[in-house]
């Protein structure tokens, strides 16, 4: 049996072990003899709060993302999933998920946002763990001074002031993470078992949270690994002169069993009860549900996180890791900076030099583990920044800046001019990243794509008057997200249809007419992708920006505006322009919409001009102020061999004369480009603006 001792020195202490077989010597320089000062403490952690604050508030990210930003791929529809009591990708994130609409519902009340609000939670589970961080770097050395420079190279650094500033799990996450390594450092110091208990709890959020946190939990498992052993397993006491009462061997391996049996549950009951969020919401044909948690298959596909492991690809190649290496170390050292990162690296190693065996270990073993995980998940999108890899290395930087803690804690007993420079140093890599980072981080919140999106929708609602709301197809993507949280959440584009992200297209046809979607969802969708959905696939323009999808013609006769009276022919081309309207918008700007019919099926892909002109008559190229070209009519997705005859196919474009120059008259007809360059025209039509509407 061990009797330990604290002896004071400086502001440190040293704690001694003897046994009755050896004599007292120093055993653990991580065993600082210190508790928190809550009265002074407190202070300081308001001064975090308030620091916090004061940076993150201005990034907040307060209105939908729907950008392509790899940084930002899932937060639009967290945002969404908060708002409507839904559920994550994924393993569903049912914690995070409840918690948070729980969270969100309650701010709008305030009248903040409801993406405000998803961002506003992430915010605050930041801010929660930099005050555990500082919590646990004092008590383990002692230093408050260290301990609020690792925690402002943490707050500070580009990628936490992000996850910091919008709607993502990684901030509770490196909750959970900080929150562990504490719980451990308390049981190694005082084998009470709460805290094995609180360890336990840690756990059992890497199932019901994040699969990320379980690759962060070998260095607070390996830092409490004594208490768990003595908890697990303690030993039998027998009668000496200072311990009358003994303990037997069956008396120690009950007490162990039932700790065992006590952590191992609370560890399932967490990772397990918030699962029955999904169950509930299933069972309410919730919208906002990943996956399939209404069948036993699909439960359990999403408590085992299913999803993730076809994230990992492992290189095949030497040179296959050397280039990911380098791209994950990069990502690595952009975030902590070299200096930082240099003497964090310096300071883990410090702590095997000083024979702080299981710290080192704990620490190096683990920020290994994640590196390489990034690897793994880097390989399968080579080239493309990921917003994993800096939530997977978050844990890892939190280790790393342990290390350095522990360097210059420790190299103060040799010099204070060390620790004075550990600390100036530290201060002049915080400025540097508020200064760099603070302008990057809100260029991307004050993203404006999702705010586009929801006005381009209402537009297009607006601009056609429908009787009946019409039916919208998005692809699961930024803009579907955008377009479900401004006509589910906020309300704000009216008489709208979203269709399901997977719905069936056939069915919504069959009981719609047709569906609309955005023109440039034929990037990625194109007609063959349609007809294997629809069979007949007819396409006709139904805005500045969208089309309209069909199994049949679209347009009929007594769809025509009737502003023309007679069709005008377009030369030989066997396709007439049966009528136009011509729209006035904002800022001097026209949508000319044209109706072609086909007289005949044509056996030529023709494509489209539509030139503007202040004059009356186009007869130079000085006389065209804007024009509107498409290669085939419908946004250039209609070629017109596709054609049947007798199909009238509507056809927008939208012109922007410059604001001295407002146009009079637009020139539209057919055009075709020869093999050897020449272009050649089939007709024209003048189009007189002023008769507009």
């Amino acid at each position: 049996m061990f009797d330990w001792r604290c002896k004071p020195q400086g502001r440190y202490g040293i704690i001694t072990a003897t046994s009755p077989s050896s004599e007292r010597s120093p055993f653990d320089l991580t065993r600082v003899d210190y508790d928190m000062n809550w009265r002074r403490d407190r202070l300081i952690i308001l001064g975090i709060i308030a620091a916090a604050l004061a940076a993150y508030l201005p990034t907040l990210m307060t209105d939908i993302s729907a950008t392509d930003n790899s940084y930002f791929i899932d937060v639009g529809s967290n945002m969404n999933a908060l708002a409507q009591w839904g559920t994550l990708h994924g393993s569903a994130y049912p914690l995070y998920s409840f918690t948070g609409a729980v969270f969100v519902a309650v701010m709008r009340l305030t009248g903040l946002s409801p993406a405000g609000a998803a961002s506003l939670y992430s915010t605050l589970w930041g801010i929660a763990t930099l005050i555990v961080l500082y919590i646990f770097l004092v008590e383990w050395r002692g230093d408050r001074v260290l301990a609020l420079a690792a925690v402002g190279l943490l707050g500070f650094s580009w990628a936490y002031w992000l996850f910091s500033s919008y709607a993502e799990v990684y901030t509770l996450s490196a909750f959970v993470v900080v929150v562990a390594l504490w719980c451990a450092l308390k049981a190694d110091r005082t084998r009470q078992v709460k805290y094995l208990y609180g360890l336990a709890v840690c756990c059992g959020l890497s199932i019901s949270h994040a699969r990320a946190i379980a690759l962060a939990l070998p260095a607070p498992l390996l830092i409490a690994l004594p208490a768990l052993w003595a908890a697990f397993w303690p030993h039998p006491l027998t009668p000496s002169p200072d311990n009358a009462r003994s303990v037997s061997l069956q008396g120690a391996v009950r007490r162990g069993g039932m700790f065992a049996f006590r952590w191992i549950g609370l560890a399932a009951l967490t990772g397990v009860v918030p699962y029955g969020y999904l169950l509930i919401r299933s069972l309410q044909h919730a919208e906002w549900i990943w996956g399939d948690p209404s069948t036993l298959d699909g439960f359990w596909r999403l408590m085992f996180g299913a999803a993730y492991t076809a994230l990992l690809t492992w290189p095949t190649t030497l040179q296959g890791w050397l280039d990911l290496i380098a791209w994950v170390g990069q990502v690595w050292i952009d975030w902590l900076t070299w200096p930082i990162a240099l003497l964090a690296t310096a300071g883990l190693a410090w702590l095997f030099v000083r024979r702080q065996w299981r710290y080192a270990l704990a620490f190096t073993l683990n920020l290994l583990i994640l590196f390489v995980f990034a690897i793994a998940e880097q390989a399968s999108f080579p080239g493309e920044p990921l917003d994993d890899i800096p939530a997977m290395l978050t844990p890892g930087f939190i280790f790393a800046l342990s290390g350095l803690v522990f360097l210059f804690s420790d190299l103060r007993a040799r010099s204070v001019w060390w620790w004075r420079g550990g600390i100036a140093l530290s201060a002049v890599a915080c400025a540097f990243m508020i200064v760099v980072n603070q302008p990057y981080v809100s260029q991307l919140t004050h993203d404006q794509t999702g705010r586009n999106i929801i006005r381009d929708a209402q537009r297009f609602v607006a601009a056609s008057n429908f009787a009946s709301p019409p039916a919208f197809f998005s692809p699961w993507s930024g803009e579907f997200w955008a377009l479900s949280y401004g006509a589910t959440v906020t309300g704000e584009i009216e008489n709208f249809d979203l269709l399901p992200n997977r719905a069936d297209l056939k069915e919504a046809v069959e009981h719609y007419g047709r569906v609309h979607t955005f023109e440039h969802t034929f990037y990625n969708r194109g007609l063959d992708w349609w007809r294997k959905r629809l069979g007949s696939v007819y396409l006709s323009s139904s805005g500045v920006k969208t089309i309209a999808v069909s199994d049949q013609p679209l347009i009929t006769t007594g769809d025509l505006p009737r502003n023309n009276p007679t069709s005008s022919a377009m030369g030989e081309a066997p396709i007439e322009l049966r009528d136009w309207q011509v729209t006035p918008l904002a800022d001097g700007q026209w949508q000319i919409t044209l109706y072609w019919q086909a007289t005949a099926s044509p056996d030529r892909d023709f494509s489209i001009f539509v030139q503007a002109s202040d004059r009356d008559v186009i007869d130079s190229p000085a006389a065209i102020v804007a024009q509107a070209d498409s290669r085939a009519p419908v946004h250039g997705w209609y070629p017109t061999t596709l054609w049947s005859a007798g199909e009238i196919v509507r056809d927008d474009h939208l012109i922007a004369p410059p604001p001295d120059r407002p146009a009079k008259i637009v020139v539209v007809g057919l055009y075709m480009q020869t093999g050897d360059g020449n272009f050649v025209n089939f007709g024209r039509q003048i189009i007189p603006l002023s008769a507009a509407p």
